[in-house]
């Protein structure tokens, strides 16, 4: 690959991602040399940078990158500022995020005896985040706020990572604090009572899971707009949970992947399940038993080879360039 600019050390190749706080390229530490791993470096756009909001989660989110040590989290390796611009560098995923794998479903078929391995794997990531304790040893209580599927990375080699912490709050945040807690993420996967303005805690997230179990299983997203409705309407169908069942659309899901949607997103927050273990649990995976661990490689791999066939030409493309 050929690079088109550079960031100090890091040589950058293309656009691999863009939103409205940041642009992602492709890039390479220069001092690591040509064969050194690609690497993600994220830039806050410079629209971004004059909202306090934006610029507090842009660096929040640094922060929590360079914290994190777990396999189903993105990590952080190094972050800075260029020219103007502050950027972070984080590992590079080779392969697609969970809405590419959702739509790329729902016209070749289905990976559903992969798929509580997948959500497990996220679970797990989910429950490190939960726990996470700072250097004093005090449990954070983090909240991811965005889960959503452009925010869950499968590579090509089974690998399962969540990434955009940009948005989360921890204990002493002041949203997590405030008596009317700002609502933030996507629309179709906040939890009911983020959207009416209550407070909220890690089950916001588990809600979020179920919402992207159910889209996975069923091969459909669970609140599209229907013919006329406008973001409130969708939004009052979320907070009585008016979404099609899940027997209408597949009669034959596996009765615990059933169970775990409907428990994760139950109304009410005290019904769903009470941490991540609980749910992979349910869905026949044990996060702290040795069989599970001994198992994942296995598993790992069976999922990189679907990746590999679900995504034949992309997965070519990129082994060409790397």
């Amino acid at each position: 690959m050929k690079a088109t600019a550079q960031m100090g050390q890091y040589e950058i190749y293309e656009i691999i991602g863009k939103g409205g706080l940041a642009t992602i390229f492709l890039a390479r530490d220069t001092n690591q040399g040509p064969e050194s791993p690609l690497l993600a470096l994220k830039c806050m756009n410079p629209e971004a940078a004059n909202h306090e909001m934006a610029v507090q989660g842009f660096f929040q989110e640094i922060k929590l990158l360079r914290s994190f040590k777990h396999q189903n989290l993105l990590t952080g390796e190094d972050s800075g500022k260029q020219r103007g611009v502050h950027y972070v560098v984080t590992q590079f995923i080779d392969g697609q995020n969970l809405r590419s794998i959702n739509n790329k479903l729902r016209s070749t078929g289905n990976i559903m005896s992969l798929l509580p391995f997948l959500i497990s794997e996220v679970l797990a990531g989910l429950d490190y985040l939960h726990e996470f304790k700072d250097e004093k040893g005090k449990a954070l209580k983090i909240t991811h706020n965005d889960l959503t599927p452009g925010n869950i990375l499968v590579g090509y080699e089974g690998e399962v990572k969540i990434a955009d912490f940009g948005a989360a709050t921890f204990e002493g945040h002041p949203l997590a604090s405030s008596a009317e807690p700002e609502v933030m993420g996507t629309l179709s996967y906040l939890a009911p009572e983020k959207l009416l303005g209550k407070k909220f805690d890690n089950r916001a997230d588990i809600y979020a899971v179920g919402v992207m179990l159910y889209e996975l299983a069923l091969g459909s997203p669970i609140y599209q707009h229907r013919e006329g409705e406008s973001d409130m309407d969708v939004l009052e169908r979320i907070t009585k949970g008016q979404y099609d069942p899940i027997e209408s659309i597949k009669t034959d899901l596996p009765e615990h992947v059933s169970t775990t949607i409907t428990q994760a997103m139950a109304l009410k927050p005290k019904k769903r399940f009470k941490n991540a273990k609980e749910m992979a649990l349910q869905l026949g995976i044990d996060l702290d038993s040795e069989a599970a661990f001994s198992a994942r490689e296995r598993r790992q791999f069976l999922l990189g080879t679907a990746m590999k066939s679900l995504f034949y030409k992309e997965y070519q493309k990129s082994a060409r360039q790397r």
